[in-house]
Parts: C-alpha cells; sequence; structure tokens
C-alpha cells in the first residue's frame, strides 16, 4: 500500500511539476489564511465552509487554466462550479444531490433493462429526488433574493443563510481567481490582491486578528519570490546560460526573508492597518448608521464574538417569529429525539407526544426597551461531567423534577447555542455554562451539531402547583422581581386588577396568561416608539403581535404582580413525525416564552402567545416519568467507526469521480462540435500528442500525422495484457484514422466537413477513458511496455 502510495505522489509530482506544485501550496496558504479570517470575522460564515469553498475554488482556477478556454469562457465555468458548490454547501443539500444522482443511474439502468424486454422503469424515485433537490435550492436562493431586495430597498436585515452565500461566492471568486492567474499568467501581486480586498472588507467594521493578513501577506512573498525565480531559470535555459543550481539556498533564503518582512510588518505599531483604516474612512464610532446596518447585514457587525455575547442583549423586537413565512416553515432548524420513557412518542404512557420547548437562554433584566442578562461567569465541562444535578437548587427536587433525555440534531445556519427541554445537565460533548449564580443558569454553549443531553423539567400537576406556596430564595426574589422605576403606573395597576382575586401564585400567572390570550396575533407590527415602554406600548396602544411582545408583557405583569418570572428563548415544539419518531423544528418555531418560579418546582413554562396552545398540568404526577437509568456518556470520537465505513467511503469517492468525468465529457463534446472542422481535428491530434510524451509513447518532433499514429497504435497493442489488452483492442484503428483525417485537413486541399468532425469526436469519446485509464495505470506503474506488473 506505502508503495502504490509513493508512486501515486511521485506520478503526481511529475504531472503536476515541482515548481507547479509549490506555487499551488502557496497559493492554497494564502487563501485559507484568507478564508480563517473571513470565518472568524463574519457571523455566519464556519470554518469548514470557507476553507471548502477556498480550498476547491483554487484547484478549480488551477484545473480550469490548463484548458484551452479564453478567459470570458473560463470565468463562466468557474463561475457555474462555484454557483453549485455554494449552493449545496449552504443548503446543505448533499444528500439531495447524491440520492438524484443515485436514482437517476438506477432509472438508466431499469430503462435498458426495459429495451431489453425487462419490465418498465420507476420514475417516482427520480422524479422526488429532482423536486426534493429543486425545492433546498428553492428555499435557500428565496431567502437570498429576500435578504438582498430588502438591502436594496433600504431595510437591510441579517439572514444567516444568505450571509453565508454571498461570502462564499465571494471566497470562491478569489479564490478562483488566484489559482487560474497563477497557472496561466504567473502574476503573484494581482493574483492574491482580491483576496486581499476580500479579508480587509471582512475586517473594515470590526477588526480581526492580524494573524490572517499577515499569513496572505507571507503567502504572497513567498508566491513572489518563486516565480521570480522560476522566470530567471526558465530566461537563463532559453538563452544556453550557465547558472549554478541553488533551488534550496534560494527557498531558504526567500523563506526566511518573507518571515522577516512580516515580523517586522507586524512590529512596527505605525503600519498597522486598522489605524490606516480609520485614518480613510474615519474612525470606528463616526461611521453612520446606515453603515452599521449594512454591515450587520452581511454579517460583519460584532461577528466572531462568543455566542454568548452575541445573545447577552436581546432587544425587542427580535426575530423569534411563530409562521412567519413559508420559507421558514420549509427551513429544518434542528431534530430532535427523546427518550424519557414513554412510548413510540417519548411521552407519557398514552402516545401522545409531549409538547417540549427547546430552551438556549433567558433573560433576567428588563430594560423598558427590551431585554439583557447580567454579569455571568463561563465555566467549561468536559463531556459527560454534570453541570446540575436534579437536587442543586432545591431540597425536594427529586419528586418533582424528572430528567429528559435528548439527542438533538442542529442542522440551521450558525452554531453555538445548546438547546434543550428545560434546563441543561450535561452534555455528550465539551460544553460551557454561563452562570448568574450557582443556581442559576444563562445559558450553554456547545459545538457539536449533534449530541445528546440530559435536561431538568418540572413534572407537577395543576393541583400541586396551586398548593406551592413556599418562599422564594434570595437569589430569586433580588433578580427576577426587579423592574426599573421607569415601568408606567398603568402597567402596575393592571397586573394588580388582574390578579387581585387570584387566591394563590399559580392562579395569578394563569390571570395574567389568559388576559394576554385575548390580545390577536400578528407580524404587521411597527417598530416601538424609542420614549416609550415596550410593554405599555404593547398593552395599551398595539394590543396585538408576536411572542416577544406577548411574553414581555407576562414577565413584566408576573413581577409587577409578585410573582419571579424571566424571559425564556429557542424554539416552540415543532411538528412530531411519529414514523421516525423525532420532532422536526423548523425556524418558523423560534420562539420566545415566559417561565415562572415556583420555589419546589422550579422555572415553569407559560403560553400567554395565541395560536399556541397553553401548557396543560392536569394529570401529570411525577410518578408516570421514568427516567434513565444509566448516566449519560461521553460520544464517541468523531472517526469512531470509519473503518467499518471505509468502503462506502471509497464507493462514493470513485461515483463523484466517475461523475465528474461524465459531466466533463459532455461539455469537451459540445465545445468540439461547435469548432470548426479543422480545428477540431487539430485540437483532437494536439491532445493525443500530449498523451503519447506522457506515456512514453516512442516519437519524433518532425514525424508526420501518418508515423505518430502507426508509433502510437503499435505502441497500444503492446502496452498490456488480459483486461488492458480488452479495453484497448481494435482502438488503434481508430486512432490511425484520426491522426490521418488531421494529416488530409493539414495537406490535402479537401477541406474536412461536419461528418468528419463528428466521426472524429464519436472516435475521440470511444479513445479518452481508456486512454486516460491506461494514463494512470501507467503513472502508478502498473502499465510497461508490452507487460503488467
Amino acid at each position: 500500500m506505502d508503495a502504490v502510495v509513493g508512486r501515486l505522489l511521485r506520478w503526481v509530482v511529475r504531472r503536476i511539476g515541482s515548481t507547479n506544485l509549490l506555487l499551488l501550496l502557496l497559493v492554497l496558504l494564502g487563501v485559507g489564511s484568507a478564508a480563517l479570517g473571513v470565518a472568524d470575522r463574519v457571523r455566519g460564515v464556519d470554518v469548514t465552509l470557507a476553507l471548502t469553498v477556498g480550498g476547491l475554488g483554487v484547484l478549480a482556477g488551477w484545473l480550469i487554466s490548463r484548458l484551452s478556454l479564453s478567459p470570458g469562457w473560463a470565468s463562466a465555468a468557474a463561475g457555474m462550479l462555484g454557483l453549485v458548490l455554494v449552493l449545496v454547501r449552504v443548503g446543505r443539500l448533499a444528500d439531495e444531490l447524491f440520492r438524484l444522482w443515485w436514482a437517476q443511474n438506477r432509472l438508466a439502468r431499469d430503462l435498458l433493462g426495459w429495451m431489453l424486454g425487462g419490465p418498465p422503469p420507476l420514475w417516482h424515485p427520480a422524479r422526488e429526488a429532482a423536486l426534493d433537490l429543486a425545492r433546498g435550492a428553492g428555499v435557500l436562493l428565496q431567502r437570498v433574493t429576500a435578504w438582498g431586495t430588502a438591502l436594496v430597498g433600504g431595510s437591510p436585515g441579517f439572514d444567516p443563510a444568505a450571509v453565508s452565500f454571498v461570502w462564499g461566492l465571494g471566497l470562491w471568486a478569489v479564490a478562483a481567481w488566484a489559482g487560474w492567474l497563477i497557472a496561466r499568467r504567473a502574476r503573484p501581486v494581482w493574483a492574491v490582491t482580491p483576496t486581499g480586498a476580500l479579508l480587509l472588507t471582512a475586517f473594515y467594521h470590526v477588526w480581526g486578528s492580524h494573524v490572517y493578513l499577515l499569513g496572505l501577506l507571507l503567502a504572497a512573498l513567498l508566491l513572489l519570490a518563486a516565480v521570480s525565480y522560476d522566470e530567471r531559470m526558465r530566461r537563463w535555459r532559453a538563452t544556453n546560460v550557465d547558472y549554478p543550481e541553488l533551488r534550496p539556498q534560494t527557498i531558504a533564503v526567500s523563506g526566511f526573508l518573507a518571515l522577516a518582512l512580516v515580523a517586522m510588518a507586524q512590529a512596527l505599531p505605525s503600519l498597522r492597518l486598522d489605524r490606516i483604516r480609520d485614518l480613510v474612512v474615519g474612525p470606528g464610532e463616526e461611521r453612520s448608521q446606515e453603515s452599521e446596518a449594512i454591515a450587520e447585514s452581511f454579517g460583519m457587525e460584532g461577528a466572531g464574538r462568543p455566542a454568548f455575547q452575541e445573545v447577552q442583549f436581546g432587544g425587542l423586537p427580535r426575530s423569534h417569529l411563530l409562521g412567519s413565512g413559508p420559507e421558514l416553515s420549509e427551513q429544518v432548524a434542528m431534530t430532535v429525539r427523546i427518550d424519557d420513557g414513554g412510548a413510540e412518542a417519548g411521552g407519557p404512557p398514552n402516545g401522545e407526544p409531549t409538547p417540549y420547548y427547546w430552551r438556549s437562554h433567558t433573560y433576567d433584566r428588563y430594560t423598558g426597551s427590551g431585554w439583557a442578562a447580567g454579569e455571568t461567569d463561563v465555566v467549561a465541562y468536559e463531556a459527560g461531567v454534570p453541570a446540575l444535578t436534579p437536587t442543586l437548587g432545591s431540597p425536594g427536587a427529586p419528586a418533582v423534577r424528572r430528567v429528559v433525555r435528548q439527542e438533538v440534531r442542529w442542522l440551521g445556519e450558525g452554531r453555538g447555542m445548546a438547546y434543550a427541554a428545560g434546563t441543561l445537565m450535561v452534555a455528550d460533548h465539551d460544553y460551557a455554562v454561563a452562570w448568574r449564580s450557582p443556581e442559576d443558569p444563562f445559558g450553554a454553549t456547545i459545538r457539536a451539531r449533534t449530541y445528546r443531553a440530559d435536561s431538568l423539567v418540572p413534572a407537577a400537576t395543576e393541583e400541586v402547583l396551586r398548593d406551592d406556596r413556599g418562599s422564594y430564595p434570595a437569589w430569586v426574589r433580588e433578580r427576577y422581581l426587579e423592574l426599573p422605576e421607569e415601568v408606567p403606573d398603568r402597567v402596575r395597576a393592571l397586573a394588580r386588577d388582574l390578579t387581585a382575586t387570584a387566591a394563590t401564585p399559580y392562579d395569578r400567572a394563569r390571570a395574567i396568561e389568559s388576559y394576554l390570550r385575548q390580545f390577536p396575533y400578528t407580524l404587521d407590527v411597527g417598530k416601538p416608539p424609542g420614549d416609550r415602554d415596550v410593554v405599555e406600548y404593547f398593552l395599551f396602544d398595539l394590543q396585538s403581535g408576536y411572542c416577544d411582545y406577548y411574553a414581555s408583557a407576562m414577565v413584566v405583569l408576573a413581577r409587577a404582580a409578585g410573582l419571579p418570572a424571566r424571559l425564556a428563548v429557542g424554539y416552540a415544539s415543532g411538528t412530531y413525525d411519529a414514523d421516525e419518531a423525532r420532532y422536526v423544528v423548523t425556524e418558523a418555531n423560534a420562539h420566545a416564552w415566559p417561565e415562572v418560579y415556583f420555589p419546589a418546582y422550579g422555572w415553569v413554562r407559560f403560553e400567554p402567545t395565541v395560536g399556541l396552545a397553553p401548557p396543560s398540568y392536569a394529570g401529570r404526577p411525577a410518578a408516570v416519568w421514568p427516567e434513565p437509568e444509566d448516566p449519560l456518556q461521553p460520544a464517541p470520537a468523531p472517526w469512531a467507526g470509519l473503518g467499518s465505513r471505509w468502503r462506502e467511503v471509497v464507493l462514493g469517492a470513485v461515483a463523484l469521480l466517475a461523475l465528474a468525468g461524465i459531466v466533463w465529457q459532455v461539455a469537451d463534446r459540445w465545445r468540439l462540435g461547435r469548432k470548426e472542422p479543422a480545428a477540431a481535428l487539430a485540437s483532437l491530434y494536439r491532445r493525443l500528442r500530449r498523451l503519447g510524451g506522457r506515456l512514453g509513447v516512442p516519437m519524433e518532433a518532425g514525424d508526420t500525422p501518418r508515423e505518430f499514429g502507426k508509433a502510437f497504435a503499435d505502441w497500444l497493442e503492446r502496452a498490456g495484457e488480459g483486461s488492458v489488452q480488452e479495453a484497448l483492442a481494435h482502438r488503434g484503428e481508430d486512432l490511425i484514422w484520426l491522426t490521418e483525417a488531421y494529416g488530409r485537413a493539414s495537406y490535402s486541399p479537401r477541406l474536412p466537413d461536419a461528418a468528419d468532425r463528428e466521426r472524429a469526436v464519436r472516435l475521440w469519446v470511444g479513445l479518452w477513458w481508456r486512454l486516460r485509464l491506461v494514463h494512470v495505470a501507467h503513472g502508478l506503474g502498473l502499465v510497461q511496455m508490452g507487460q503488467v506488473r
């Protein structure tokens, strides 16, 4: 195996050339550094997306440069490839694309069998796969269009999918340009300039680490040295100048000088580029609100901050909008499987799905214009190490709280916040919790997109909640009964009037909830006036709105009535898929809701938003809720089990390569068919000459087309045995016809016509894949003159 890998690497070096390989690696270094900088500064662009798009863009530009394409056609080819790649990557359509390819292959096979007398083919798998792919691509393009329309219309807003799509296309464009220009014209400065401009754009509003820019600068300096050295060597060889071989010394000196210049650029404070930027465009605090809004819509403002900082200030209105459009209803945010001892629905024995809410974080401070989180301390936990226990915060907790085990698969944009039913206890991946106090978590973050977690939820009936009249802990009284002095008196008076005749805290909370559920739900509400209290404006002027308004109003009214309350943010239940035994949560389920504190039960959810069913606590004794018997174990390493799937990985890679070959062959045949017949024959003859030289076919520069064709055909007859010889059978005749046709086109007074071109293209298609297989086998040392190893 090692010998085959060694041969493959040597073949790659021989095929590309050591100098070209060095240039390619340096371009990848520069573009990769810029991609990491963009991912660090732009909210919504993750490292995997940036590196994938940037790396593939460089390779695509490099390969396109090897084709005989004009700059216009090269740009079109690179643009189409980039559009498809970014669409598939951002839209997470790889599975749909693979299913479509697989279904089309099966359909083609069934069609062939039907023509030979078999059963008729089934069309619906391919049709359904195509519809799924088109539907996913359509939703993403619809979001991008809506985002662009709002931006042009002067109402910019942030959409993570649209931002990822736009920045992904930008990364692809600069990467493909760098790869193409270095390979085609060896212009290092012009090759990396657009990449640097894109990185500086990402740094425009929120300056990032100099490391990324310095990495790009280092790659540019090394590229400049390598290209200059290669050009000088070529010029000396062309003019027969005798020169010593100084490649190792030149590489060492160039690398040292490049590192020294980069270190100097970092060390000199007068060259700090963020200061130069401020001199050109003005200090950051002087930039206009319009500029800040546009930067925010592109994900640049606040990008790269920790997830806790991004959600620390909630504000109003926000984007937790239930039913905000069909495109959000189709955009799946996550799926959740529950293991809490129920039947197939993961709930009580009656099999009905439990309406869980998936909480990410909570707010404790009402500001009059929105919500904020107080000071927090972030504590990191290893996988499997609990951050909470069932008894923390309440001596009676084991009897009235239960542990829910869930498996969350995050499919939405962005990353960071951990979602769970109730309060997160432990996760099977490393996670971090932001604490307001030892009993009061703000929220948790986790890097994994698929994780299992245990969480605590209250398990109580209405009867026991009505009987819960215990005293509140000090941390609850100090934090969750507080209201700003500026809250209008009529808001406090309304809270008093709604709860005056309610005997218990539970009844008071239900009274406020019932009152708010009389207000109609709508998304068509304007921004509250800056000089008005948001809750007062909603209760006495708007009297309609969406979940943020309902939840904020209930929390403020509850506190005014003496009930500790807070605002929770996350997602509503979503749709339960009984066949898959999971909850499917879309972006339209993003939600905010109030939670009221009960001393023996902790935080209990209420639902004032009309359109969603209020939670029912009737007939749910804690005894019917079995808890997981075994403690949650850390998840295995992501590479565990890869050995058992290596065949699928290899087959998938082979399938993708085969698909790429088919697409390339179709495009090449179309391009040849558009050429003049003589030009098409000349192009095919040049390809045969190049391939013959790589295979070691004995030929001379002065050989006539007939002599070259005869030599190549003789080589094919001796090129292998067995299956190789069968694949090449009778192909020597086709090759001789092609070379003689080129000779007639070059020296005969009769010019070739369209029929000659069509026959030449058809023969070339038959020869192409066979000669490529022989070429690869020859490069690996498996095929030599007259024998197979």
